[in-house]
């Protein structure tokens, strides 16, 4: 019976696409005007066929997020401070970058409260080898946070690097990750937390050209627990830009990857606890070769996975996305226009934070970057969008970029990099924003599953 089932559901799905999805924009038309009964129709068939369809509205609109006080400054350095990234422990936020100190890059980092306020006297050296270190990311597991890095002390090629940074700002232990084992520059890194584990993934060259994804996993107190970095789907193509999230049982691994040769798209694989592949081999997140689709993010929100990415259309950068299940089924069989109203928008970084999805990003809409937010609801039968918020004022000189955030409760904190007026010098900035206690009308984007 089952199998009879998935064979209609399939035709049906095939049929769908044949007819490029007109029944669904039919049904979307009847959202904005009931005057035609044909979608109504429409709907009802569709509803009828598969569970993983439409629904007319959400249970309630999306909280919105909203500034708290004045943004303020995180980093205290006469030069220049790039790339955040910070995570949270339930009780204050750790804030980590890198700082160009005239000898090249360094990690720093600095642990703030709830209110804003920094809690160390002076900055964290995390990391101050020779030559450069770069990008970092930071993740909590419980008991001490870990930064990783791309780290170039060889001077020879880019490696990605870590260390183990108690909850008192100590640093306990470096990290060496991929040193010695792969002979080709590592950049990019991300990690995040499983159950007793966390997975650190990066793009590294498999030769001279190609980039590829990678990854390996560290214990608690920071021991590399692989023998040697997995290569995670090898290809003669070029694959970039790796995120990942945890759902409990297995990690989401995705990543921007170029298989066609034309355009980028979004591929995403399952990998155990253990670091084996989970279920089937890589799959795809997307659905066209007409624009590419960049920088993927992604988060788990207890039911399914949410991703979010960059796409190019008709000069603008929008923002798409779509979901998958924790059995690694793509939910959507059509990209969902996450944002998409023209304004240029890049460096997404999305979060679950309980209860609905935090989605920050920059955009650029009158050549004057600017930090905005929203909040995510989703459903396997709807995805809903609130409007957005504004983290950061405007300015021509200022240049907001690259933000990321973490969350205690209702309450977050984003950072991001930006220009300091006075004398030109890039810097991290912060802003603690909350949730509006009653919610507000949002934007909706009804969407259809696979």
């Amino acid at each position: 019976m089952k199998t009879i089932l998935r064979k209609i559901k399939f035709e049906f799905l095939c049929m769908i696409l044949k007819m490029k999805i007109f029944l669904v924009e039919s049904f979307l038309v009847m959202r904005r005007s009931l005057k035609s009964i044909i979608p109504f129709f429409t709907f009802c068939l569709l509803f009828a066929v598969s569970s993983n369809v439409l629904c007319a509205q959400a249970p309630q609109s999306p909280w919105v997020w909203t500034s708290m006080g004045d943004k303020f400054q995180v980093s205290l350095n006469l030069g220049d401070d790039f790339s955040p990234s910070i995570a949270s422990n339930g009780k204050f936020y750790f804030a980590v970058w890198a700082r160009n100190t005239g000898d090249g890059f360094d990690i720093y980092g600095v642990r703030i409260d709830r209110d804003g306020n920094k809690m160390d006297d002076t900055e964290i050296t995390i990391c101050k080898a020779p030559d450069d270190q770069m990008s970092p990311s930071v993740s909590w597991n419980g008991e001490n946070f870990i930064v990783v890095w791309e780290d170039k002390r060889n001077r020879k090629r880019w490696d990605i690097f870590g260390a183990l940074v108690s909850p008192e700002g100590r640093v306990l232990k470096e990290i060496e990750i991929s040193i010695g084992k792969l002979t080709y520059d590592q950049a990019a890194p991300a990690i995040v937390f499983g159950k007793e584990s966390h997975l650190v993934l990066w793009q590294g060259k498999r030769n001279s050209k190609t980039w590829n994804i990678y990854f390996t996993l560290l214990s608690k107190n920071g021991n590399v627990l692989l023998d040697a970095p997995i290569q995670l789907a090898p290809s003669s193509r070029d694959q970039a830009f790796p995120a990942a999230a945890f759902d409990g049982e297995n990690y989401l691994l995705v990543w921007q990857d170029r298989q066609n040769g034309r355009t980028w798209n979004i591929y995403g694989a399952r990998i155990s606890p253990e670091g084996e592949l989970a279920g089937e081999g890589p799959f795809q997140l997307t659905t066209g070769k007409d624009f590419d689709r960049w920088s993927p993010v992604v988060s788990w929100n207890g039911s399914h996975y949410l991703a979010v990415w960059e796409a190019t259309q008709q000069k603008n950068t929008n923002f798409l996305g779509g979901r998958v299940s924790p059995a690694g089924d793509v939910i959507d069989f059509v990209d969902l226009t996450i944002l998409g109203d023209g304004s240029n928008k890049v460096s997404p970084s999305i979060l679950w934070d309980g209860s609905d999805y935090l989605l920050v990003w920059e955009e650029n809409p009158d050549g004057a970057s600017k930090i905005l937010g929203a909040s995510i609801q989703s459903d396997y039968r709807w995805v809903m969008v609130s409007e957005s918020g504004p983290i950061s004022a405007p300015g021509k000189t200022s240049s907001p970029s690259y933000p990321a955030a973490a969350h205690i409760g209702d309450e977050a904190l984003v950072v991001w990099q930006e220009k300091r007026d006075s004398d030109n010098t890039w810097n991290i900035i912060g802003q603690i924003i909350s949730k509006v206690k009653t919610p507000a009308p949002g934007g909706s984007n009804l969407t259809s599953g696979r």
